[in-house]
This record gives C-alpha cells, structure tokens and sequence, in this order.
C-alpha cells in the first residue's frame, strides 16, 4: 500500500516550520548532519500535541484503522550534503513487520523521495549492505516511483523499501515530520531498536491508540 491523503493546513506544521528550519550543521563521521536542539522540540511538542493528535485522527478518518502512533514524529532534514540513496525498509533496524510510515512534508516543492511498490517483497529482506551496492541502487533507481513534489499526506507500509533522493539535483534541504502507526490487531512480536527502544505500545508508540486517546481527551 502507498497512498495518498488531503493535507490540511496544520497550524501545527507553521510552528515546527517556524522554530527549527535552521538547524545547527554538524560534522559526524565526515558528514555533514543537521541538527536541533532536541530538548526545545520536544518542549515545543508537548506544547502544541493537540496538533500532532489532529493529524492522526484525521489519519484515522481516511485510513478507516485505528492504532498505536509514535509519541513524538521525527522532525526530518536532507540535505544536499547528504549522501543518498540508501535503500531500506524499516525492517532493517528491528522494526514491527505491520508498521505503517507516514510522511508529511513541510517542503512540498522538490520533496525528493523514492519508493519502491509491491515489488519490495522480493528484495526487502536482503541485508542492507547488500541494497545498497551499485547493482542493486541502479536496479531500484528504475524501479521507483519518484515523488519530487508532495502536498499530501504519504502512507506506505513498512515493507516497503524507499531513500531520500540525491539531493544535490535540487539544491536545497528537505523538511518533514515522519513518523510510524501500528494496527490494533498486529502480531505481539517485538524487538528492540538499534538505539535500544522496545518497538511496543508504551514505549516506542502511545500507550492508547489513538480512538482511546481521542476518548479520553
């Protein structure tokens, strides 16, 4: 699945836009890495999570699903420093096989991403390195559908391989919230993160899923 739903004018949007599209660089390993300051974004999202909550539960009006979401999206930066492609689906770093990935541009213009369709099952549980070698990266480049501009909401599942693209053919940095749902009904199956974090309700998702939180609001 991959789809596409209306993205609204989420005030929400305006205040991350606002407060962290100037990122400190840093250099890591030879590259170059945006940052922020992650405390104040976590200040800031609890501050404006009744943004956050609307999303999803407009997620879950066009998706008809309910489920356990991420507690805090990942405020996401490519850059034309950045070295992309790198093919994955989230399975490659212990992620649940059911997750479901949500991407929401804040740059709608030259978004610059990849994704690969339900050909993905017959590659997706390659080893990464392997993926990622020139044979492979030349065989998904003309595979993938390219979104190069996004003004809605971006929903594929999990095992789904997808990259950045090189962002050296736009010029500039990318911007977006990402972030990971997981069913109700889904398989008690669950690992630990490459940064340790159970991928679980409680933990690296919301206790509630969202219909309860929405509830008990």
């Amino acid at each position: 699945m991959v789809s596409f739903y209306r993205l609204k004018d989420y005030p929400f949007l305006r205040v991350l836009k606002e407060k962290f599209s100037n990122p400190k660089k840093v250099i890591k390993d030879g590259h170059v890495i945006l940052e922020i300051d992650s405390d104040e974004y976590h200040k800031t999202m609890d501050e404006h999570y009744d943004g956050y909550i609307d999303i999803l539960n407009d997620i879950k009006e066009y998706t008809g699903k309910d489920f356990y979401f991420q507690q805090y999206p990942n405020f996401r930066f490519n850059t034309p420093d950045d070295i992309y492609p790198v093919w994955h689906s989230d399975r490659h770093f212990n992620h649940h096989p059911e997750e479901i990935n949500v991407m929401i541009p804040i740059t709608k213009k030259d978004f610059g991403f990849e994704v690969i369709g339900n050909i993905s099952k017959i590659f997706v549980y390659l080893p990464f390195k392997l993926l990622n070698t020139k044979l492979f990266k030349f065989i998904f480049n003309k595979l993938s559908t390219k979104i190069n501009d996004l003004d809605k909401i971006l929903i594929f599942d999990g095992f789904h391989l997808h990259t950045a693209s090189n962002r050296k053919q736009f010029g500039n940095t990318r911007i977006s919230i990402d972030f990971r749902l997981l069913p109700v009904e889904h398989k008690k199956e669950y690992k630990k993160s490459q940064r340790g974090i159970p991928i679980k309700p409680g933990y690296y998702f919301s206790e509630k899923t969202i219909s309860e939180y929405i509830k008990n609001k």
